[in-house]
């Protein structure tokens, strides 16, 4: 089968979506599958490469802010590594630019931040399938500019099947910033529900997704065009649980693998509570450590200032390699989650934190948490409610008691089938070709 992901970034680009359809192109690869993948410039990168048997195309800017890098061929990148401890600090004209870039362009722009990529997308999306004859495009979204790229390419040519893969909601998701809503609320009904028609299938991570989408669009009936699909784990973490053997810490370190987003993700009611169970457990402060792994924006950095009393326990380790991430968790005493705000988005993480088999520390958001819900069979976990009684008291029990704690190896084994790359990869295909003998089974376009 020959296939083209659509996706606005990959290779050195270290996202969620990077990661996970990454590793599923190169899975298919190994299957025997010819792999495209259409992405956005990065400067000084080639316009075609092949990595890892998946052939790489590039072409357009991801963002104004890519275009300015592509142009100005700038090293130091957002979602790259960083290349030494701590999170880059933003100078004073890369802040006044994002400053003015979030009163004007942001406003305004239209479907979201990638629509620089749009024409030049599109483009080389309809000149590869010529080339080429691919049997299934599939978009990743967000960017929704993915969907619409894709959605021009089955529009000019609807005899090919295309799969949108929804990581992030579009018209329904009110708490992530995607565009100005109160101008585009309408606009954006508008076209994802004509995407959601025109797709051939559509693929979520999430239960609580696709029952939105349902409710946000029951007119086109869904349920049989969505499916669920869980997160995958970061195959490099079951490598290492095979290959090595970490030595177990001596201080209660926690780690936290992740972002922070405004209004969706944050971590300072667990500041609040920690101020309060240092009071409470004084001797903890010797013993306690919490590492930081992934970008932090400039409102958690200036967050974090605010809690001068915790920052001899903070340690900021930067945007790390995918292989570094899997060591990392391995050496953690206990893996730290925020949960989100909203119930339909999983942290990126979710999986590998279940095939860890570390214990987990969850500090909930709100009364629907999703990643509680994902994890409710997990032995090993505290679901902390900050601002509730007896939370401080329940940290400690859960520390003293799994210090040095975890799973034990047929119960990693059970996480590990669940969310590896084989099952995830073939469910993927398995949804294309399902998906294809039911068109093909009605005659219907989907």
């Amino acid at each position: 089968m020959r296939i083209l992901i659509i996706t606005v970034y990959y290779h050195p680009v270290m996202t969620p979506n990077v990661f996970r359809w990454s590793a599923i192109a190169e899975e298919w690869v190994g299957r025997g599958h010819e792999v495209h993948v259409l992405c956005s410039e990065r400067s000084p990168l080639p316009g075609a490469e092949t990595i890892e048997g998946v052939r790489i195309h590039r072409a357009g800017h991801g963002s104004l802010l890519d275009w300015a890098n592509n142009r100005l061929k700038t090293g130091n990148r957002r979602a790259e590594p960083s290349g030494g401890e701590g999170p880059r600090k933003q100078g004073r004209l890369r802040k006044f630019l994002e400053r003015a870039v979030d009163l004007s362009w942001r406003r305004i722009y239209w479907p979201d931040g990638a629509c620089t990529w749009y024409f030049a997308g599109r483009q080389a999306a309809t000149a590869l399938h010529k080339k080429y004859a691919f049997d299934k495009i599939i978009s990743v979204s967000l960017p929704f500019t993915s969907c619409l790229i894709a959605g021009a390419v089955k529009r000019r040519f609807p005899e090919i099947f295309w799969l949108m893969d929804v990581e992030d909601p579009f018209a329904y998701s009110k708490e992530f910033w995607v565009n100005n809503r109160t101008l585009f609320r309408r606009l954006n009904d508008r076209v994802e529900r004509k995407m959601l028609s025109r797709a051939d299938a559509v693929t979520v991570t999430l239960q609580k997704a696709k029952d939105r989408y349902q409710a946000y669009f029951p007119e086109l009936k869904l349920g049989e065009k969505i499916r669920v699909i869980p997160p995958l784990v970061n195959p490099m973490l079951l490598a290492d649980q095979k290959n090595r053997v970490i030595p177990p810490g001596e201080a209660f370190n926690l780690a936290y693998f992740g972002a922070f987003y405004s209004n969706v993700r944050s971590p300072f009611s667990f500041f609040e509570l920690l101020k309060a169970f240092l009071t409470d457990f004084p001797d903890y402060r010797r013993q306690l450590v919490i590492h930081f792994f992934g970008e932090l924006p400039p409102w958690v950095m200036d967050g974090f200032s605010t809690y001068p009393e915790l920052t001899e326990l903070f340690r900021f380790r930067g945007l790390v390699p995918r292989q570094a991430v899997a060591e990392e968790m391995l050496k953690a005493g206990f893996l730290l989650n925020f949960g989100n705000t909203t119930d339909y988005h999983l942290p990126s993480k979710a999986a590998e934190y279940l095939c860890s088999g570390k214990p987990i520390i969850n500090v909930v958001a709100g009364p629907s948490d999703a990643f509680a819900d994902f994890a409710r069979d997990y032995p090993l976990i505290l679901n902390l409610e900050p601002g509730a009684p007896g939370q401080t008291g329940a940290l400690e029990r859960f520390m003293r008691r799994n210090l040095n704690r975890e799973l034990d190896d047929v119960q990693k084994a059970v996480y590990a089938r669940l969310y590896g790359i084989q099952r995830i990869a073939g469910l993927y295909l398995e949804s294309l070709t399902m998906a294809t003998v039911s068109r093909r089974g009605t005659g219907s376009e989907g």
